[in-house]
Formats: structure tokens, C-alpha cells, sequence
């Protein structure tokens, strides 16, 4: 195998497409907050309450403690 040197097969369409079509604006901090590397990854917890659980846990947690009360 040869391979051509110099040629680079570009899709300009695909391109155009992911940095003009379908480009998103990223969530913006407050001001004055203090940037760190991962910040951006961090899950925003201000919807989320001490002892408030999700009808995922709550069935989980009340099918293991039932399993164990039972007997």
C-alpha cells in the first residue's frame, strides 16, 4: 500500500454542519465563581433535598428492607 501524501479527504459539509448547525452554547457559571478543572462534570445539586429519595430508590430501598423484616 501507497499512501497518498498530501491528500486529506475533508467533508466541508460535516464540518460546517458541527460548528454553525448544531453547535450549542455551554453552560456558563455565575460571576465571581472560581473556574476548576471538572467543573464543567459536576451534577448542579441545587434540586436535590436531604431525605428526598427517587421513586427508583425509594422502590429499591423498600424491596430490600421488606427482604429483610420479613422473616
Amino acid at each position: 500500500m501507497n499512501p497518498k501524501l498530501g491528500k486529506i479527504d475533508i467533508d466541508y459539509e460535516v464540518l460546517h454542519n458541527a460548528f454553525f448547525k448544531f453547535q450549542e452554547k455551554p453552560n456558563m457559571s455565575r460571576h465571581g465563581d472560581v473556574y476548576y478543572e471538572g467543573k464543567e462534570d459536576e451534577v448542579k445539586m441545587q434540586s436535590y433535598r436531604p431525605g428526598k429519595l427517587s421513586e427508583l430508590l425509594r422502590v429499591y430501598f423498600f424491596s430490600v428492607y421488606l427482604k429483610n423484616n420479613i422473616s
